[in-house]
Formats: structure tokens, sequence, C-alpha cells
């Protein structure tokens, strides 16, 4: 079977996945692809424009997949559960408390350890700014949000946030600039613990909800 065969429009020179091989048929050692009565033939790969395959672009363009901390990023998911943790190992950070305040200082010096300008809307939302080359560009935004429910664990939104701080940390180790801004945010009650508005920051941003409202 042939990717076009289950996908329309895939190209017909790529293979199936082999998810969608029959059961009884012998999977073929890398790099091939099964063909006729059980033989191996040759896999034809997906050619970039400049007739390059994609495992060569690997194999002569070493770094260019860069990895982050792992540890360093675990480490501030640790010391962001200090913040309103309860006995159970879980958090309570409700927004718009003293609690949910020392989670966002924290974020804000963590953000600005990092060089990133940081800028909060009228709704609380926090928007931690890295420049790129074209600063005209808009900004690509990744993030989630700190507070929780009112018994929340310690990666729910927290991971979001602070996974895009690593992302950023990154960069500055690596000493890299993108071709657009990138802007980490922090919603502002997104869990409607506080309000009774789920997604309050985000949607008021996105336009959802009247910002009178």
């Amino acid at each position: 079977r042939r990717a076009s065969d289950v996908f329309p429009g895939h190209p017909p020179s790529m293979p199936c996945p082999s998810a969608f091989r029959p059961w009884r048929t012998r999977l073929p050692h890398p790099g091939q692809a099964k063909g006729r009565r059980g033989r191996c033939a040759p896999r034809r790969r997906l050619l970039d424009p400049d007739g390059t395959t994609a495992r060569a672009l690997r194999m002569t363009s070493p770094g260019t997949n860069q990895r982050i901390d792992g540890r360093r990023l675990w480490g501030s998911l640790m010391a962001m559960a200090e913040i309103g943790a309860t006995p159970k190992g879980g958090v309570r950070r409700l927004a718009l408390t003293g609690v949910d305040r020392q989670g966002r200082d924290r974020f804000r010096a963590w953000c600005e350890a990092v060089g990133l300008a940081m800028r909060v809307d009228a709704m609380g939302n926090m928007f931690a700014r890295r420049e790129g080359r074209d600063p005209s560009r808009p900004p690509v935004l990744m993030g989630s949000h700190l507070d929780s429910q009112p018994s929340g664990g310690r990666f729910d939104g927290a991971l979001g946030v602070l996974a895009g701080l690593e992302v950023m940390r990154t960069l500055r180790d690596l000493d890299l600039v993108t071709e657009a801004p990138i802007e980490l945010v922090n919603w502002t009650d997104e869990e409607a613990s506080s309000t009774g508005h789920s997604l309050l920051g985000s949607a008021d941003w996105a336009e959802v909800y009247p910002h009178d409202k």
C-alpha cells in the first residue's frame, strides 16, 4: 500500500506508514521498504527543493537541532511549585491572590535575568519579549498560565510557561537571534478560580470577551 491510498493528496512516491501495513507484513530494515512477494526494495525519500535528502541535511548541518537544559527546566518547575505548595505535592496558587503574586514576581525575576523586556497589560497578562532581527514582524507567542485550580498540580499551566522560559534561556546561551521577536506570556486567571471566567486573560487579549465586561 502506498501513502496516497490512505491520505488523498499524499505524494505517491512515499511508502505507506507501517501502521497501515497488514499485520503479516515483514517490516524491512531501516532504509528499505517492502516490495512484492516480501522482497525489500530501496526506499525513495522525499527530497528538498535542491535535491538534498532530509537525512543528508541532518548529517551535514551539525548543531542545528539545539537542545534545552532539562535539569534547569526541572529545577524551575520545582522552584515554582514551592509557591502555594500543598501537603500532597500539588499547588494552590489561585489567580489574583498573594500567592499568585509571588509566582508572578518570581517569573518576572527569571525573565529579567535572561534580558527579556517585561510588559503587563490591563488584564495583568505578562509578556516577556526577546527581540529578533526584524522588529517589524509580529512576535511569536508561547506560554500558558501560572495560576492553578484550588487543588491543582505542579505542571498544569506552569510547564507551558517555564518550558517557554527555558527556550529563551537556551537561545541566550547559544547566542542565537531569531528573525521575528519572541514573546513569552503568562495569562491571567486561566482557571477561573477567582473571577468565574475561564481563560479570562487570553480571551480578553483575543477579543473573545469585551474588555469592559
